[in-house]
């Protein structure tokens, strides 16, 4: 599953600088630093559950850390996805994620905890979506109304991914 993308279950499918200096909220691990507007990946730890790696943006797929859970481990607003245990470790369990995601590639659905992993979009199947468009804004509608096609907007970094039916 490495190089897998998870996504919570369901989900259908800027780093902002200021004049003084400030430091984003991380939750400290000992297997790294997680920053806000930084990408991680979700990998198996040895013992099995999700562990967040910091990695390049590049990376496809992976996560950009949005924010961080709040007191009662709920990230806010409600649409960013989260992984916690039994699922993922604790300190994955702490991140707000949004999805990185690149236009014109395939992404597979898999069980039970909503991974997403790329796929080949000459093989499309029930659960295999392509990503057509990614645009800079939060925004449901920004995608056009073809049949089949979805739009997954997010909050911060600002994001709506346009996807299909993979054919």
């Amino acid at each position: 599953m490495a190089g897998a993308l998870a996504l919570a279950a369901g989900a259908g499918f800027a780093i902002h600088a200021t004049t003084t200096q400030t430091h984003a909220p991380r939750a400290q691990t000992a297997q790294g630093d997680y920053r806000v507007g930084a990408c991680v990946e979700l990998k198996p730890a040895p013992t099995g559950e999700l562990h967040a790696a910091n990695t390049s943006c590049d990376t496809d797929p992976s996560f950009v850390v949005s924010t961080f859970t709040d007191g009662l481990g709920h990230c806010k607003p409600d649409r960013f996805d989260r992984f916690g245990p039994p699922f993922a470790d604790a300190q994955t369990g702490t991140l707000c994620l949004e999805p990185n995601l690149v236009a014109g590639h395939c992404y597979r659905f898999g069980a039970p905890v909503g991974m997403w992993e790329s796929a080949d979009c000459a093989q499309p199947g029930p659960a295999v979506i392509k990503v057509t468009k990614s645009i800079d804004a939060d925004d449901d509608k920004a995608c056009p109304g073809n049949r089949g096609q979805l739009a997954m907007p997010y909050p911060s970094p600002p994001r709506t991914y346009c996807t299909a039916p993979a054919q």
